[in-house]
Order: structure tokens, then sequence, then C-alpha cells
């Protein structure tokens, strides 16, 4: 059954929802250039598939818009500590980056995006960004993230499957310039690497590339369900990869709030009974 034109509003302020919208003409124009480069003689039917194929394709530039448009708003914000000015007196960034739609997740992968990845591929690799987007596209990126970073920056990663695929991939990068007789120091090293995976992600589906970056499964996340009195905690002791994972199950599901603990004895109980949820899994079990 085919469904009828999609018309939802894509925003809840009607200026934005008309101005989002109206990208489409945008896109037509734009897609029609490229389709007029490439035709060498289709048919009628065939320029209309490839028309409407190049605006899907183009639709990617959308989303990296966003990102882009995101980090922008982000260092704002945290370079002028907007989030403490902010009515609501946030505390932390990341709690303000929450209240406005925007997961952990996804507000550490824009940081890492265009704080460290993103200025690393045009200013180190001269390549351009927007290119690297559509040729790879937005979800192998997002899986690319913790390993770039890692790679670039040279800090190791928390997650033992991140460290584990970032010494297997500069691993055999040194080991083929080995080969070649080629001697790479750190820099050159990296930016090979750097350079190899883009490469692979652009012809990999999202599935085969997280089996390479992942090889070894992430272990089942045991957990145990505290009940009395018709209350009800569930409690799990989670590494970085399954918390990862437990995320992206989950989706929005369940909001999952960090609260990093401080050393000192006082400050740390303190902090504890502050928090609802831990102050109530505390009082049930006295």
């Amino acid at each position: 059954m085919v469904t009828a034109l999609i018309t939802f509003q894509p925003s809840q302020n009607l200026t934005l929802s008309k101005a989002l919208l109206g990208l489409e003409g945008q896109l037509e124009r734009a897609a029609l250039a490229n389709v007029q480069q490439a035709d060498h003689g289709f048919t009628d039917a065939e320029r209309h598939s490839a028309m409407v194929c190049e605006k899907l394709k183009l639709v990617n530039g959308l989303d990296l818009a966003a990102v882009l448009l995101r980090g922008k708003l982000i260092k704002e914000i945290e370079d002028n500590g907007l989030y403490s000015i902010h009515p609501a007196h946030y505390q932390r960034m990341e709690d303000c980056a929450r209240d406005q739609g925007i997961s952990l997740s996804e507000y550490t992968n824009t940081r890492d995006l265009c704080f460290v990845i993103f200025p690393f591929i045009e200013e180190s690799m001269g390549l351009q960004v927007a290119a690297m987007w559509e040729a790879i596209g937005k979800s192998n990126f997002r899986e690319l993230v913790p390993v770039l970073k890692a790679i670039i920056t040279g800090q190791e990663p928390a997650s033992a499957s991140t460290r584990g695929a970032v010494n297997n991939i500069l691993s055999d990068v040194a080991a083929t310039a080995r080969a070649a007789g080629e001697a790479l120091d750190d820099a050159q090293l990296r930016r090979q690497a750097v350079d190899n995976l883009l490469t692979n992600a652009g012809q990999m589906t999202n599935r085969d590339l997280r089996a390479t970056l992942r090889p070894d499964p992430t272990p089942p996340i045991n957990a145990v369900v505290v009940g009395r009195n018709g209350r009800r905690y569930v409690v799990a002791e989670v590494d970085e990869d399954q918390i990862t994972v437990l995320r992206r199950k989950v989706g929005a599901s369940m909001d999952m709030a960090e609260l990093a603990l401080p050393d000192n004895p006082r400050a740390r109980q303190g902090e504890t009974y502050r928090d609802p949820i831990l102050r109530g899994l505390i009082e049930l079990t006295q």
C-alpha cells in the first residue's frame, strides 16, 4: 500500500518549519544539476529515478549541517558558561544538553566530531568533511568516533574494545609500512591509520564496520533487581563497553544521568543523598 505524501511539520516553530520544508526546492535544483552532469542518454524513467535518489543522498548534508550547528552552539555555551546563567541554573553542560533533547552520547559524539575529528580531517589531511560524510554516512561516522578520536589525540580510551581496535589498527599500519621499507614517525602513522579507516568505512556496511572495530562481543550485563514494599531498583556494574551497548539498546526508553561521586567521603555522602534514586535505594536497604 502506497502511503500519502508526508507533510508532517519538522519543528513546532512555524517559521522554522516552513524554512526547513522549503529546502526541498533547493535540493531539487542541486539534484538536477548533478543528474544533468551524469546524464548520457537516460530514459525519462531513469532520469526521474536518478533525481529522487540524488535528492535522498543530498539530504545527508542536512545531517552534517545539524552536527556542525549543534557543535557551534555547544562551544558557545561551554566557552561562556551559559549553562550556569540559564534560568534553570544548570550545574553541568551535560544537564543543559539533556534538557534540550540531546543525549549524553550524542553530546559527546558532537564534541568529538566538531572539536577533534573534523578539524583533523580538513587541516591535517587536506580532505573535505562534506565529501567524507557523504561517502561514509552518519551511522558509520558515529561508529568511528571513539577510535578516530583515540588515534588522532593519542589519548588512551576508557573502553577496552576501543583500546584493542586502536592498537590493532596502528600495529597493522606500522607492519605494512615496514614491509614496504618505509619508516613512519608517530604523526605519519596516525595520519595513515585515519586515512585507512575513512577509506574502509566508506566501503563497508554499518554491521561489517562494527564487527571490524569490535570483533570481540561485549559481555552480557549482570544486573540484580532489588525490591521491597512495592519499590524496585535495577542495579548493575558495567564497564565502558557495556554502558555503550546499554545506551544503544534502550535508546530513549531510559534517561540515564551520569553522577560522578567525589573522593572525599563526606562530600560523596552528601552528593549521594542529593540524588533521589540513590537516596531511595539506600533507604530501601536499611
